[in-house]
């Protein structure tokens, strides 16, 4: 992969994510949060820290409640005046995409933009890797995308961990992209990463799929916490073919779909 030409940090808060989705790398053993405990944490950790973009993403879901992301993204913009990119699982009240969409405006009139990614893993299977009942259905996380794309912000159906398809059928990621259609911006998709912790909470999982020709991860730059990526090259150029169908761009990496918005709009 080419190194970007944009420089980014990560900004989480600390603790154990509510959600507890079972391929999630961060409830094993050896990870290590660098999560911080506050906004004001956050704040003064980013201060060390040269970025022209900053991703809401990484350690847990930093958007239950909504309002503390939102409060979140507020204070990271009127401090650094940046671009922003934040991920979620979550939906988000009227109140609070009326409050998001006016963050964004705000962001626009200094040529900064915000990014929304609503992370889909799974249709109808979702409760096979999502089964706590807080998380929201594949449904009402797509009609949260096209909510937020009717308010001007640059939505992105991030479409991750995707699994093999003897696991979760290839064709619910294809489905939620036709739903998608003239309704988001740009889809990013990338495979699952496992080690033998997330394989044992993944009742059923294949015991046959392959690794990707690709290095151990290093997650997160943890050097004890390596994991593998699974194969499922076919999976994704299925997706990336249908994306194509839909006109809706593609990437497999967040920092190319950032790169590929802000010479766009900026």
């Amino acid at each position: 992969m080419k190194k970007s030409k944009i420089s980014r940090a990560f900004a989480s808060f600390d603790g154990v994510c509510p959600f507890k989705c079972l391929h999630c790398y961060t409830y094993t053993k050896d990870f290590n949060s660098k999560g911080q405990t506050n906004i004001s944490n956050i704040i003064e950790k980013l201060e060390k820290e040269t970025f022209d973009i900053i991703y809401i993403s990484g350690y847990k879901e930093n958007f239950y409640p909504s309002n503390e992301g939102i409060d979140l993204i507020e204070s990271i913009y009127e401090r650094f005046n940046c671009h922003i990119l934040f991920t979620t699982r979550n939906v988000f009240s009227k109140e609070e995409i009326q409050r998001l969409s006016q963050i964004n405006k705000n962001m626009n009139k200094s040529k900064k933009l915000l990014f929304a990614c609503v992370s889909i893993s799974a249709g109808n299977s979702y409760r096979k890797i999502e089964p706590k009942e807080l998380i929201k259905s594949p449904e009402e996380r797509v009609m949260f995308l096209k909510k937020l794309f009717d308010e001007d912000i640059i939505t992105i159906l991030t479409l991750r961990p995707v699994f093999p398809d003897g696991y979760i059928p290839t064709k619910e990621y294809l489905d939620i992209i036709n739903l998608m259609e003239n309704n988001c911006d740009a889809i990013i998709s990338s495979g699952i990463v496992v080690n033998e912790h997330i394989l044992q909470q993944l009742k059923d999982f294949p015991e046959n799929y392959n690794y990707a020709q690709k290095p151990i991860m290093n997650c997160l730059q943890q050097d004890n916490l390596l994991v593998k990526y699974v194969d499922v090259s076919t999976e994704l150029e299925n997706i990336k073919g249908k994306s194509h169908e839909c006109n809706i761009p593609f990437f497999s990496e967040s920092m190319d779909a950032v790169e590929y918005f802000i010479k766009k709009y900026t």
